[in-house]
């Protein structure tokens, strides 16, 4: 017998839509751009590699919403 463990999608948090990682990560990127940051200052201000935030700005991985806050929190 399966268990039923009422946890939440990580990705939509039960909402049932799909965030679109593209829109995200190009509005994200607008963002750095405009503050000046560079793509591997902020991929070491994340602590992920730059090759992974360059996915994740191009849509190319899927964005969870503690990695667009904290990617927020670093814009300032």
């Amino acid at each position: 017998m399966a268990k039923n463990t009422d946890k939440t999608c990580h990705c939509c948090e039960g909402s049932g839509k799909e965030q679109d990682d593209i829109k995200t990560g190009r509005a994200l990127s607008g963002l750095r751009l405009r503050k000046g940051i560079g793509l591997r200052s902020m991929a070491r201000r994340l602590s992920i590699s730059h090759s992974y935030l360059c996915l994740l700005e191009h849509g190319l991985r899927k964005w969870d919403k503690a990695q667009v806050a904290r990617y927020m929190e670093e814009l300032g």
